[in-house]
């Protein structure tokens, strides 16, 4: 017997929205939910499985239904008191039950009716009985920095459902390995406390043997952001490839809510896994951490150089949904949050790019030419990117967009990239937030230097100087100054985070012809603190302001701004800056990062850079 899924259950570790497993209809439990659909049509287009059957066990009487989207397929009563025999497994009070004609059928589901007091599922899973095609061995990447709770509870979770438990698929087969960037994590922390199950990498070899516990290794790491944290996460699972038998990585986000499940979906489709498709990405998807119902993304594809997530915006609590949702959707690449490369394709002479963050996992996936699987219950929760921007990730992202372009996208030209650069400084011009403005130009400066100056950046040190431009944000009650003011921007936040639209008054032809009024007078007298989510793209609560906050609804922090026409000035120069610079130096830049794309990929590359 070959496990493909777990029937799931809601959570409070994990996810507590039942909708999301099952449904009710009077007495009748239908599991129908997003993680409880067996998507017949995607197990059979990518793995070579022909048959699946559903096992379960209940107390009490029960009729069984299952469906499909065509409609009832079958119904059965069970019993926890019925004679079970089964010659192929011995298994005793658990009931098989063959799914029929998995072909003729796109998604398969099942609800239970109680038919005594006291009756429910206990527990429930697909199945197959035929052999695995492939010996399957996963390592886990996962980069961290700071983020030692987040950290402690992922290793933990993984260990007591997964690597630790002998009734896993994964028992032996999963090992995790952690890069600690910042350097703060103790390994007693982050490990089930047997300390013959816990190794760091200088001072155990890895177990070859299949049937040991996986193990959980703590590498302190050199800052180099995180593509330089999984990158070195990918150089001591290369290294130690062949000893342990690894197959697969799976690179994870740090600060993630993981479904353990996950990782046994993702197992049994490599074990079983058409020829055709080994060299593809299992990829998850992302929900958000604090509406877990909705999906953030299931995909992404790059056009005209700007990432665009696919099936945003699902509501994951509503069957048609759910199947939608489970359409066929081709990507360009996937989230680090959640993603299996074959070590067919993760190589040392194939490693990300030293971006620090952002646009490395766009780039990386660009070059994984064999596309990306998504499976229902295959992702993680995670807190919107909308909520996950400060001021420093404009200068992270104009910069790895213009290299990752130069390397992948030969259609965009200098003027596609001149264009996003004064428009991402017009908007910081229009909000008030001058140091936006230095931050595009020094990307355009640090693009403009070229592969050579590009790979000799100290990751660190950059970052460092790349902060102390940027704006400092306080909590409400230390940028405030008054207890009228700290009420108004806490009404202005909680209406933000209610979902409320502010409303305006300039309508938005005047807005654009007065470029938000800065070609006209400020007003002396506003009446009350002028606020401004520091994320919308409207800007017009702050047309004309003299002086307002930018606030961070999600972080709980603003800034101050105030209109000053020298410092608008000053970003006019800037903008003549990165234009000069870009039309006169960009297609030669271009074509060096181009030619020195393997370099910086390579293992000799990162040996270096990481100071190893």
């Amino acid at each position: 017997m070959f496990i493909l899924q777990n029937v799931l259950f809601p959570d409070k570790e994990i996810c507590e929205c039942k909708e999301m497993y099952y449904h009710s209809d009077g007495n009748t439990t239908v599991f129908d939910g997003y993680f409880n659909i067996f998507s017949c049509a995607k197990w059979l287009k990518y793995t070579q499985i022909e048959s699946a059957e559903l096992a379960l066990a209940v107390t009490g009487d029960c009729l069984l239904s299952v469906y499909s989207e065509k409609g009832l397929l079958l119904k059965k009563k069970i019993s926890d008191s019925a004679e079970l025999t089964d010659t192929r497994l011995r298994m005793p009070g658990i009931h098989f039950l063959s799914l029929p004609e998995l072909e003729r059928h796109r998604f398969m589901w099942f609800s239970i009716t109680p038919m005594s007091d006291n009756s429910f599922v206990k527990s429930a899973m697909y199945i197959t009985r035929q052999s695995p095609l492939h010996e399957i061995r996963l390592a886990g990447d996962i980069c961290t920095f700071r983020r030692e709770e987040y950290v402690r509870r992922n290793s933990l979770m993984l260990q007591n459902k997964i690597m630790k438990d002998p009734a896993s698929p994964l028992y032996g087969r999963l090992d995790i390995y952690i890069v600690d960037n910042g350097r703060t994590l103790d390994r007693e922390d982050i490990v089930v406390h047997n300390r013959d199950s816990s190794f760091s990498v200088d001072d155990a070899d890895v177990p070859s043997n299949s049937d040991d516990e996986g193990k959980v290794f703590l590498i302190p790491n050199y800052n180099a952001g995180g593509s330089g944290g999984f990158t070195r996460g990918m150089l001591e699972i290369l290294q130690q490839k062949k000893t342990a038998g690894y197959t697969h990585i799976i690179l994870m986000d740090d600060d993630a809510v993981l479904e353990p499940d996950a990782f046994i979906r993702c197992f049994a489709l490599l074990s079983f896994m058409r020829q055709e498709y080994q060299g593809s990405c299992v990829a998850g998807s992302l929900w958000d951490l604090d509406t877990p119902y909705m999906q953030d993304e299931a995909g992404a594809v790059y056009r005209n150089g700007n990432p665009i997530a696919l099936g945003s915006g699902m509501d994951l609590r509503y069957r048609d949904v759910v199947l939608k949702n489970e359409e066929p959707r081709e990507a360009d690449y996937a989230g680090w949050w959640w993603s299996c490369f074959p070590l067919t394709f993760v190589r040392e002479d194939n490693l990300p790019l030293p971006f620090f963050i952002h646009f490395d996992d766009m780039e990386y996936g660009l070059r994984n030419k064999d596309g990306f699987i998504y499976l229902n219950g295959i992702g993680v929760w995670h807190s919107g990117f909308e909520r996950r921007r400060p001021q420093t990730d404009l200068y992270y992202g104009i910069r790895n967009r213009m290299i990752a372009n130069a390397v992948h996208g030969n259609k965009i030209t200098k003027w596609d990239e001149l264009r996003r650069c004064l428009e991402e400084m017009m908007y910081c011009l229009m909000k008030y937030q001058y140091s936006g403005a230095d931050l595009v130009l020094l990307a355009v400066k640090d693009f403009a230097s070229g592969p050579k100056s590009f790979a000799m950046i100290d990751p660190e040190k950059k970052n460092d100087s790349v902060r102390k431009m940027a704006d400092v944000f306080l909590p409400y009650e230390g940028l405030s100054r008054s207890n009228g003011e700290l009420a108004r921007i806490q009404s202005y936040a909680e209406s933000f985070l209610a979902g409320e639209k502010s409303s305006s008054e300039v309508s938005r032809l005047v807005y654009l012809i007065t470029l938000n009024g800065w070609l006209l007078p400020a007003r002396r007298s506003v009446g009350k603190t002028v606020c401004c989510n520091i994320f919308g793209q409207d800007l017009r609560e702050i047309y004309r302001a003299r002086e307002a906050v930018l606030i961070d609804p999600y972080a709980g922090k603003g800034t101050r701004v105030a209109k000053s026409y020298l410092r608008a000035y000053g970003c006019l120069l800037k903008m003549a800056q990165a234009t000069y610079i870009l039309l006169t130096k960009y297609n030669k830049v271009a074509d060096g990062y181009r030619h020195a794309f393997s370099s910086l990929s390579r293992k000799q590359f990162w040996d270096k850079y990481l100071k190893l």
